[in-house]
């Protein structure tokens, strides 16, 4: 354990000393974050439920004999081979209060500070529909409701077809998402957007080529805010970005090389690399490169991050941490009387970030325990959120939690922050009835 802990602190400090390679980049997204979605960052699950048609290897697991792994694509095969179609149905029903201050406590003395208290009240339900009608074609269709506003989305619905297992191809509405960091976002290069671009709903063609252990990924992308008056069916082919990457699956380490570019946007490439050591302990970096437009006095920008997650005290407590550094200060170019200019914006914080997640698992009464923390060193900036969660059913679920900004008041985390009204500090008690039914019907 000691042993672990020594290389972990040493692999951040060398990371920090050099940041030389980091001279540049993105992090993670002002939003707002759910509290809710704490669990999210401590999950394997993709952020689809929808997977993919899986896609042939050629290396067995190293504990797996001959006759096992032909076992297992046999079962592989046939359960991607039989027609039929699955059904889920969701729902959520959430209540909340929230009192909070328009300044931190610590400020109180110095600046006049106006009390508020929220009451929120949601009620959400989602349907998926999943259909194999063949061995080489899936459709999938998703439709959310969000009945506090009354308002009705189709969320996903796009079709994949696998062509012998040499060529897969998917094409509809969907997000379709890249890079490895649980806290920042900036190597996610389809969801990367210009400055003043509303984005919308993403259609996307993709084509993965399976190739040795690995494969390649070709697609084209359009969102729909970026064609005339939001209307898809009005998208030119100037509205479209172009993306390819590589996967190298090594037992040793997960490796992806990519880029994207749109006429909008620099062009972007990165960089990922994912392991394991001591048997649990899961190890990422990222980089990231942009080469701006001739305009700009720089010929490329480079950003790049580090992290790990591993559980401790018998899997009960589950520890993220992530260093990351971001110089991408732009992203996109304006015209105006002068000439092209530098937007400035950045969908994150820029120099210095790191981001200390905690999750425990009480052992009793299903309480867990979590506390997220991200800050800013090159702002003295940075946002809290330690709270506890009771589950005490299986449809049942209260959250507590205090989020609080810290650091310097004209830092960007102490009005962007984890409470939903950025206010700097605040208590959130939430209540949140959920649950999910799912039916399935195929082929004997």
């Amino acid at each position: 354990m000691r042993r672990r802990f020594l290389i972990i602190s040493l692999v951040l400090s060398l990371l920090v000393i050099s940041n030389g390679f980091a001279q540049e980049a993105s992090g993670e997204e002002l939003d707002e974050i759910s509290l809710d979605s704490i669990d999210d960052l401590f999950s394997d699950e993709a952020q689809d439920e929808s997977a993919d048609f899986d896609e042939p290897s050629d290396i067995a697991p190293e504990n797996e004999s001959d006759d096992e792994s032909d076992e297992t694509l046999s079962l592989l095969e046939e359960l991607t081979t039989k027609a039929g179609f699955s059904f889920k149905a969701s729902y959520a029903f959430a209540a909340g209060y929230a009192p909070g201050w328009s300044e931190a406590l610590w400020y109180w003395d110095d600046y006049d500070q106006t009390f508020t208290d929220v009451i929120g009240v949601d009620l959400t339900s989602a349907f998926a529909l999943d259909f194999q009608l063949s061995p080489q074609l899936r459709v999938y269709q998703s439709f959310s409701c969000d009945f506090s506003d009354f308002n009705g989305e189709l969320d996903t619905f796009w079709a994949e077809y696998n062509m012998q297992n040499k060529a897969f191809f998917k094409l509809g509405l969907y997000e379709e998402y890249w890079g490895l960091s649980r806290n920042y976002s900036y190597t996610n290069l389809l969801n990367r957007l210009p400055e003043e671009s509303i984005g919308g709903d993403a259609y996307t063609l993709r084509t993965n080529l399976p190739i040795g252990v690995g494969g390649l990924q070709l697609l084209t992308m359009v969102r729909s805010g970026f064609a005339d008056e939001g209307d898809i069916n009005n998208a030119e082919t100037s509205d479209l970005g172009y993306g390819v990457k590589y996967n190298f699956a090594h037992p040793l380490a997960d490796i992806n090389i990519g880029m994207f570019y749109h006429d909008l946007m620099p062009l972007r490439m990165i960089g990922t690399l994912k392991t394991t050591l001591f048997d649990s302990m899961e190890v990422y970096t990222e980089g990231l490169v942009a080469f701006p437009y001739e305009d700009y006095n720089t010929d490329y920008v480079a950003s790049g991050s580090i992290g790990f997650i591993d559980k401790y005290i018998n899997e009960r407590l589950t520890v993220n941490a992530e260093y990351f550094y971001n110089g991408e200060v732009y992203t996109n170019t304006e015209e105006s009387d002068e000439g092209w200019t530098e937007d400035e914006e950045s969908p994150f914080v820029k120099g210095h970030n790191a981001t200390f997640n905690l999750y425990y698992n009480l052992g009793i009464a299903h309480i867990n325990l979590f506390s997220r923390l991200q800050y800013n060193f090159s702002e003295n900036t940075g946002k809290w959120a330690p709270g506890f969660r009771i589950t005490p059913f299986d449809d049942l679920t209260v959250i507590l939690s205090c989020p609080i900004a810290i650091g310097d008041r004209d830092g960007t985390y102490y009005s962007s922050n984890y409470d939903e009204n950025n206010r700097p500090f605040s208590v959130t008690l939430a209540v949140i009835l959920s649950g999910n039914y799912k039916f399935a019907s195929y082929d004997e």
